[in-house]
């Protein structure tokens, strides 16, 4: 359960992300207004991210580096064939760089609030655990 936990952050956060990010651009006038239909593609394409990532680390169980390029391919992937899905298969060197940036911006996102719900955890845990220690030495 701890494990369908994490990937569900995973997606949520990365859903939450996007939209806010795309909110941004909306406000600023990059970008048009998003119907309600590609929220809810948004949030499909984060899901088949947030599975291909638990794949990934059920069955990549080599060094941090190759996992992480390999989470980063996770992401990329289902991106560009969303993209390509909806534009008819064209992609222009610009759109690419654009998606790939925006792609990483939000994976460093994802990762950094990941990071710190572990870091936080783990506080509450040797917290915890101080206070163990710290009864047994009372008694």
């Amino acid at each position: 359960m701890n494990q369908f936990k994490k990937y569900l952050m995973i997606d949520c956060y990365a859903f939450t992300a996007v939209v806010l990010a795309n909110a941004i651009f909306q406000a600023l006038n990059i970008a048009s207004e998003v119907p309600m239909k590609y929220s809810l593609y948004i949030f499909l394409v984060s899901s088949v991210i947030a599975f291909l990532m638990f794949l990934t680390d059920q069955f990549i169980v080599s060094n941090g580096k190759v996992k992480g390029i390999v989470h980063i391919l996770d992401v990329l992937v289902p991106v560009f064939l969303s993209n390509m899905l909806q534009n008819g298969f064209q992609l222009k060197l610009i759109e690419t760089l654009i998606v790939i940036g925006f792609s990483l911006v939000i994976y460093s996102i994802v990762y950094l609030m990941m990071y710190l719900s572990y870091r936080e955890k783990d506080a509450k845990l040797n917290e915890s655990i101080q206070k163990m220690r710290a009864k047994k030495q009372k008694s």
